[in-house]
This record gives structure tokens, C-alpha cells and sequence, in this order.
């Protein structure tokens, strides 16, 4: 699997998440202009450049694990509420954690998948959902 494939996997899971709902995700690299009464959502994917070489040596092709972070941002308009958000939230959560059916991702490793509370602005309640992973690359 490749960095950029594993990304691909990942923001695949958190659409099929979040379109449903009817709420808009604002990808990577695609700006998105909310309408002020909408609830939305931010997607990013961070990969680590370093790798642990898990198996290998002279004449063996060598497996490398890979980390990284998703970071979902969910953005709620103050004067709906916060359950909108928080259901949101916990949807995603519920939906990484643990879960190994898109092999060779393993979410919530090492440390859970967790949601984070922004708080309030002027315009928006925020909560953030952390979903760290790791996958492994053959070369």
C-alpha cells in the first residue's frame, strides 16, 4: 500500500460516513464554502516519512510499517446545538475504532481513536476526531 492509497482508503470510509447524513466534507486540496447554517466537515491525512522495518535483511524484500493521523474537524453552526455535532463525532469514532477491514490499515493504533472539543467561536461549535493508523509497505 502506498501513502497515498492508504489516504485514498481512509477519506473513502469517512465519506461513506458523513454523505449520508447529507453533511459536506471539505477534501484535502478542494475548498469547500460552507453556507452559515450547515454543518461540515474537514478531512486531513498526515503520513510519517520515517518507517520501522519490521522484517527484512540481505536478498529479503523489507516490510515497513508506516504511521499517521487523520484529523476530522466537524464544524456546527453555535445556535444549532451540539448533539448534531457530537452524534457526528461519535459516528466517526465508532466507525474507525479498531476496525481492520481495510487491510493493511489498522486504525486507532497506537493510542485510540479519540474525539478532541474545540469549543465555540462566533460562528462555529468545533469538535475534532484524531484517528491515528498504521499500514505496511513492502519494498
Amino acid at each position: 500500500m502506498t501513502e497515498d492509497s492508504a489516504a485514498s482508503v481512509i477519506l473513502g470510509r469517512l465519506a461513506s460516513i458523513v454523505d449520508p447524513r447529507g453533511v459536506r466534507m471539505q477534501y484535502p486540496n478542494l475548498q469547500l464554502s460552507p453556507r452559515e447554517d450547515e454543518t461540515w466537515v474537514r478531512a486531513s491525512v498526515l503520513i510519517q516519512n520515517a518507517a520501522i522495518t519490521t522484517l527484512g535483511g540481505s536478498k529479503v524484500k523489507r516490510r515497513r510499517m508506516r504511521v499517521g493521523a487523520a484529523y476530522v474537524n466537524v464544524f456546527t453552526p453555535s445556535g444549532i446545538g451540539t448533539k448534531s455535532n457530537t452524534d457526528l463525532c461519535t459516528a466517526i469514532r465508532d466507525s474507525f475504532e479498531g476496525q481492520w477491514s481495510d487491510p493493511p490499515l489498522r486504525y486507532g493504533q497506537p493510542t485510540g481513536v479519540r474525539i478532541v472539543t474545540i469549543g465555540n467561536d462566533n460562528q462555529y461549535y468545533t469538535q475534532n476526531v484524531v484517528i491515528p493508523f498504521t499500514f505496511d509497505v513492502v519494498a
